[in-house]
């Protein structure tokens, strides 16, 4: 399909201009059910009878002038007759431009007043714009994150969050509006069902991302941004990974498993880890608060006793087991490995 339906070009000609969703509704109203979101994104950005609507707040197309249901339209160098007249850009003008948007994001992560270990972590992942941040829980992974957002936003791009709860949902949704309160935010997943194409930034659940693809805009960068990326190493969390987005960025206080996933899944996605912020470090730089672990005594009842001398001979029968007729290792940890 390389021209616009029909259906949404009478529904431009109505309304003036729709969101993709819109045309993709009209569509599919008027018996065109076997149309994708895809293939109308791809005729959209093909049809010279369309353009993005540059003047409205969220993601719209419009006719071009002259364009109809029945015009091939387009766009042309003259208007009634007359040569275009409008003044040109020159270079000189466009690299000031492009100079003062890069001061502005600056200005705007600079204001997210983030600490010393997270300056040095976006530094290290700008590089490449890929890669795996491992630091300590409670040291503020969150607002690093939104700082790479901030700058992919700024550019025009898009961004998904991906979160494994949609208790961690509705908080990094609170975070957004707290910390980029001009950026429009949408839920995927929870009972959400918003897309690239109405918000600049999409907080969605892995279940949701995988069972309803995420697509951006025709021409548009993506950011996939992972909290606890330990956990996308698994097949079914995995397939919300979309190619699509080329910019990459992985968050995880463990960067560990007990399986193949970091090597198969997770570094052919993201690439290696660019920072790492460990707790020593952690508690040196006062960023999280020290604490110190005690162990307290406590009376078993005759019936909590019993019931632990029972779990406590199951475990140590089961170990012999495993490190005995199975063969595998005694060492706790590659125990662990082996027996997952």
């Amino acid at each position: 399909m390389t021209r616009v339906p029909d259906p949404a070009i009478a529904l431009l000609e109505r309304d003036g201009s729709a969101t993709v969703r819109d045309l993709l509704v009209a569509i599919r109203e008027a018996g065109g059910h076997g149309v994708s979101r895809a293939a109308l994104e791809r005729a959209l950005a093909a049809d010279p009878r369309v353009e993005p609507d540059a003047e409205a707040d969220k993601p719209r197309w419009q006719l071009t002038d002259g364009a109809g249901a029945d015009g091939a339209g387009g766009r042309g160098s003259e208007v009634d007759g007359e040569p275009d007249a409008s003044p040109r850009a020159t270079a000189d003008e466009v690299a000031q431009d492009a100079e003062h948007a890069r001061d502005a994001t600056r200005l705007r992560v600079t204001e997210l007043d983030l600490r010393p270990w997270q300056v040095r972590a976006l530094a290290a992942w700008s590089t490449t714009c890929r890669g795996v941040v491992e630091a300590v829980t409670g040291t503020g992974k969150t607002r690093l994150a939104l700082a790479a957002v901030r700058s992919v936003v700024d550019a025009g791009g898009r961004a998904l969050v991906l979160v494994p709860t949609l208790e961690l949902l509705e908080q990094w949704v609170r975070e957004v509006r707290s910390l980029l309160p001009d950026v429009t935010v949408g839920r995927l997943g929870g009972g959400g069902d918003d897309d690239l194409f109405a918000c600049q930034v999409l907080i969605a659940t892995p279940h949701s991302a995988s069972s309803v693809p995420v697509d951006l805009p025709p021409r548009t960068v993506g950011l996939l941004v992972a909290d606890e990326a330990h956990r996308y190493g698994a097949p079914t969390w995995g397939a919300a990974l979309g190619e699509e987005f080329s910019l990459r960025l992985a968050l995880t206080a463990t960067y560990e498993r007990g399986d193949e996933g970091i090597a198969d899944v997770l570094e052919p996605y993201f690439g290696p880890v660019v920072y790492r912020y460990r707790y020593a470090e952690a508690a040196a730089d006062g960023t999280i608060a020290p604490f110190r672990i005690a162990l307290a005594g406590v009376r078993l009842t005759p019936g909590e006793a019993a019931a632990h001398a029972a779990a406590d001979t199951r475990v140590r029968q089961l170990h012999r087991e495993l490190i005995g007729p199975l063969g595998m290792p005694r060492e706790p940890a590659a125990l662990f490995a082996a027996a997952a």
